[in-house]
């Protein structure tokens, strides 16, 4: 593919310098034809394009003059050598032309009046004796005198057999006379190798606006649709001007095939001005240029339906300038782009030279200033065909870094996204490590008591139930000990309630520490206590744990410069695997507690599951 658009580039840069080089050699073309010394064209058959202004002369009258008043009325004729161009611009006047010819032929032959490169849209040929013959562009086929896509005529000479033609001429459009003769054998020939040209060059040119027409369809794209149109109407005017269009699409149209010209020149140009305004100016920001492609495309499509139905002629005359306005504001906006560095201004910029090099260059083919050659044509259809391919590559490049950069501008916005997702994301585990970190202190705090930071009733209850599940399932003693202080209250009420909170506090740490990592440590509340011993053997083993705790509170608490004794009471009950009960335990273990608190000193009391005694130690 690279290297096809390297070949496309070269020849698009060798394009415009062979169309001026044609240019330049059509221009120093010598005329073929020099000017004879009588006003008798002599033929000898073996004719082909011969011009005919050396021999013809012309009156121009209104265009109600009828053929009567020209052999009988005043007026002068002029020889067409006076002449320097046979094009008369736009005027509702009839070009009448005589020419005499006689045959030096030694046969009778058939010859060809022949009127090339020529909008005439109408042209009737007279004869003395004779019916009028009819051609031209705006005569149905099935009156023309000689089927063919240009007016032509039929010419039969007999030898030495002299005549005078006649034939007027009008025209909706440029009233321009190009005139030639041809014999029959060499007419034929030339009449398929152009009319095959001319279909070639359409057909490509159809086949390019149909593809970006549809392209422009499917994909949604506007400036795909507008240079489609563009092409399509471009097309129209060429088949309208060169005559296939009333020889073989619409052939019974008549005067109104003739309308088609301006009409499709014009809507033409309203599709450019429309592609120039999208191309190179801005919806969202307000343009001077803007204004005036828009003004420029909606005035184009009044003209083009004024000239196909109200004003054909006023249009035609009005279509050069509108040619003109066009030409110049591509050429700014195409400059201004490439100023403003737009993706493809510059092939933009020479697709449109190219177009009004094929323009020019139709222009002084049509005055004559340039022959109407082979080479005339080539480099016409060449240039024309040329600048479309390259604002059709322009297209495709505009769209081609139109698309890179919104799929640049789309992963930039997926990376976007995705890390704002990914922020999201973090945030979330961030919230719900806070969420659960909150929940655990929640927990946390519903399971401690807030003096001590030791556990609290609650997480009493939750880890008693596992316990006794698992000394269910394992059949084994499980101890609970309450455990309070004797004569906290008057202590309380002596030293104050924070010197109180400090007494607890202390307790609560000896407690932590004497207690085994298998033991489970609580505050019920006020100054009692609950241990729960997990998996003691049997009564020597709990007695042994609850010596251990009563041995830690032998020395005094000391607190700042006080000594603080304390009696700790102890209730202690077993459980065995029919009695798996917390309540019953909790009050067994009470009531332990209170029978040691009646003896009237600190210890041990153990609960006596035989009876409703307690066993003292």
């Amino acid at each position: 593919m690279s290297i096809i658009r390297r070949g496309a580039r070269r020849y698009l840069v060798w394009a415009p310098l062979i169309a001026l080089c044609t240019l330049v050699m059509l221009l120093s073309s010598p005329v073929s034809a020099s000017l004879p010394s009588h006003t008798l064209l002599t033929l000898d058959g073996t004719e082909q394009g011969l011009d005919l202004q050396p021999w013809m002369e012309l009156r121009r009258t209104r265009s109600d003059t009828s053929f009567e008043e020209i052999l009988s009325g005043p007026g002068a004729w002029t020889s067409a050598s006076n002449y320097s161009s046979m094009h008369f611009g736009y005027s509702s006047d009839v070009l009448w032309m005589k020419i005499d010819i006689a045959s030096a032929a030694q046969r009778e032959m058939i010859w060809h009046l022949y009127f090339p490169y020529s909008s005439l849209s109408r042209v009737v040929l007279f004869e003395s004796g004779q019916p009028e013959r009819l051609s031209g562009l705006g005569v149905p086929l099935a009156q023309r005198d000689f089927v063919h896509r240009n007016p032509a005529f039929t010419l039969r000479l007999a030898p030495g057999e002299q005549k005078t033609l006649y034939l007027s001429a009008k025209s909706v459009g440029n009233l321009g006379i190009t005139s030639q003769i041809w014999n029959s054998a060499a007419f034929a020939s030339h009449s398929v190798s152009s009319t095959a040209m001319i279909m070639l060059y359409c057909g490509l040119m159809l086949g390019l606006g149909l593809l970006y027409l549809s392209i422009g369809g499917l994909q949604r794209k506007r400036h795909y649709v507008l240079y489609g149109s563009y092409v399509l109407f471009f097309v129209l005017s060429v088949t309208a001007f060169s005559g296939l269009g009333g020889r073989y699409l619409w052939p019974q149209a008549g005067e109104w095939g003739t309308r088609l010209l301006p009409f499709a020149l014009t809507a033409g140009a309203a599709c450019v001005a429309l592609l120039l305004r999208d191309l190179f100016t801005r919806a969202n920001r307000p343009d001077v240029w803007r204004s005036l492609l828009t003004i420029l495309a909606i005035t184009s499509s009044l003209m083009a339906l004024g000239g196909f139905f109200l004003f054909p002629a006023w249009i035609s005359r009005a279509m050069p300038w509108l040619a003109l306005l066009i030409t110049l504001l591509s050429i700014c906006c195409i400059v201004r782009a490439i100023r403003e560095q737009v993706p493809a201004a510059s092939l933009f910029l020479l697709g449109a030279g190219l177009m009004a090099l094929s323009i020019a260059l139709f222009a002084l083919r049509a005055t004559g200033i340039v022959p109407g050659y082979l080479l005339t044509d080539l480099a016409v259809q060449g240039s024309s065909a040329a600048g479309l391919l390259v604002v059709a590559i322009a297209l495709s490049s505009r769209t081609h870094a139109e698309s890179k950069q919104q799929l640049y501008e789309r992963n930039a916005t997926i990376d976007g996204l995705q890390n704002a997702h990914a922020a999201t994301q973090q945030q979330l585990l961030e919230s719900t490590q806070q969420l659960e970190d909150v929940k655990a202190q929640l927990r946390n705090m519903a399971l401690k008591d807030p003096l001590t930071g030791m556990s609290n009733r609650a997480a009493l209850d939750l880890h008693i139930n596992q316990t006794l599940r698992r000394s269910k399932r394992r059949h084994t003693p499980l101890a609970v000990m309450l455990i309070d202080m004797d004569g906290f209250k008057q202590l309380n009420d002596q030293l104050g309630d924070d010197t109180g909170d400090r007494i607890i506090c202390a307790v609560a740490k000896r407690l932590a520490e004497v207690a085994r990592e298998t033991d489970f440590v609580a505050r019920l509340g006020g100054n009692e206590f609950v241990l729960v011993a997990d998996d003691v053997s049997d009564t020597q083993q709990a007695q042994l744990i609850a010596e251990r705790l009563l041995d830690t509170f032998t020395p005094n608490i000391e607190l700042d410069d006080q000594s603080i004794s304390l009696g700790i009471n102890i209730g202690v009950t077993l459980t065995h695997a029919a009695e798996l009960d917390m309540p019953t335990l909790l009050r067994q273990a009470d009531m332990a507690r209170y029978s040691r608190k009646r003896s009237g000193r600190g210890g041990v009391s153990f609960h006596s599951p035989a009876d409703t005694g307690n066993r003292t130690l």
